[in-house]
């Protein structure tokens, strides 16, 4: 089997999800458009519950699947244990020592202090159940901040109840869910309230979420470093964007270069970049100066290619088409300019960090989509043209749900 032959399993998903989308929007839709039901289910109490419904969903979905798979015993119990016995101890005041890793104190490894807000709840029962509730509910209630920069942006309740959907049950998100609970996963909620806060001009919302999505891990510290690069060229929050990126970069250097070696009692040595330097300064240069050599890197091997089109396929490459794509740059030289294979791979927990941000890209991109020439000679009303895209986002998010017998729903249901 060729290169090509091997991918055009893309165009099969794409082309199926069209086909299905088109016909549920002229068969059903239209019709539904058409009566007086689809005014009556625009209503804020009806929307209420359409939306609290989808977190329901969400959270009993995820919540099943963690614990069907930790009593499996198919979710990586060692790295779960470390969790536990970490919070444990800071239930009871003390250092999250972990012995299964030999250390101390568990923030000389990773930097998540949001275990700190998980540990009241062993006061009431000291139960590794919790993560898995936990992470459930916090990743569900992820459906509101990207519900509201939907509707907000596209005027449409339903377009934003789709595209909330289309997040909830992004492939990666399952991946991250199916694989246990980490922290970092907790960040992509965070990082969508910070979003939404900002784009509604609270401030100091919006720091308090980049605080919690800080408090998730380390490498969550460039993410916010490039939203504040795209506050400063992009929008009139210069001043915010300024104090972001100085933000993200002082508090990487600090915790990197400072806190964990000092609790550790050696340096910082999570880095998988080998083929780049021997150290970050030297990759950001040999990355800036050898472009070529980077990009060969970013693509090769093959499976790489396989995993670029697991991220950018569920929401049919929309997220290309907006400026805010410019934060995906962390997440993606994060993952494939990675020497770990675990990195590239959408079947670990790694593949929810870029969520957020591929979602509102879409959204943002089809903001800018109704905008074009081809488009508005399209014979609909410009509400429908959305709702249309919408639709053909959920039925996409369903086919890639169950697209291989590897992928969690598909072993799920």
């Amino acid at each position: 089997m060729g290169k090509i032959e091997k991918f055009l399993w893309v165009f099969n998903v794409l082309g199926s999800a069209l086909i299905i989308a088109s016909i549920i929007f002229y068969l059903g839709i239209i019709p539904l458009y058409r009566s007086r039901f689809w005014k009556a289910l625009q209503r804020p109490k009806f929307v209420k519950y359409f939306l609290w419904g989808l977190f329901s969903i969400g959270f009993i979905i995820y919540s099943i699947l963690q614990l069907s798979n930790f009593y499996s015993l198919g979710a990586p119990m060692r790295d779960i244990a470390i969790f536990d016995q970490a919070i444990w101890h800071l239930s009871r005041f003390e250092a999250p020592a972990s012995t299964l890793r030999g250390i101390a104190n568990l923030w000389g490894d990773h930097f998540h202090p949001i275990l700190v807000l998980i540990a009241p709840f062993y006061w009431i029962k000291a139960d590794v159940r919790w993560l898995f509730i936990i992470q459930a509910a916090v990743v569900s209630a992820g459906v509101f901040p990207i519900f509201a920069i939907a509707r907000e942006k596209l005027k449409s309740n339903f377009v934003g109840l789709a595209f909330a959907f289309s997040w909830l049950f992004f492939i990666g998100i399952q991946h991250a869910i199916r694989f246990g609970f980490y922290p970092e996963t907790l960040a992509i909620t965070f990082l969508a309230y910070a979003i939404y806060f900002i784009l509604k001009n609270r401030i100091i919302w919006y720091f308090l979420f980049i605080l919690l999505s800080f408090a998730c891990k380390e490498n969550i510290y460039l993410y916010i470093v490039f939203l504040g690069v795209w506050l400063i060229i992009f929008t009139r929050q210069i001043w915010v964007g300024v104090i972001t990126t100085i933000l993200g970069l002082v508090w990487f250097q600090s915790i990197i270069g400072f806190l964990i070696p000092h609790i550790a009692g050696f340096p910082y040595y999570y880095f998988r970049y080998e083929q780049f330097g021997n150290n970050p300064i030297e990759a950001l240069k040999t990355i800036i100066l050898h472009p070529k050599y980077t990009l060969e890197i970013a693509f090769s091997p093959e499976a790489k290619i396989e995993s670029w089109l697991n991220y950018f396929t569920p929401y049919a490459f929309l997220s290309i088409f907006s400026s805010f794509l410019i934060l995906m740059i962390p997440v993606l030289a994060e993952k494939f300019l990675s020497s770990d294979p675990q990195f590239w791979t959408m079947g670990y927990h790694y593949g929810a960090s870029a969520s957020t941000f591929l979602i509102i890209s879409a959204i943002l991109a089809v903001t800018n989509l109704l905008n074009l020439g081809l488009v508005k000679k399209i014979k609909l009303p410009e509400n429908l043209k959305v709702i249309y895209i919408s639709v053909f986002l959920v039925v996409l998010t369903i086919i890639f749900s169950f697209k291989s017998s590897t992928d969690p729903f598909y072993r799920f249901f």
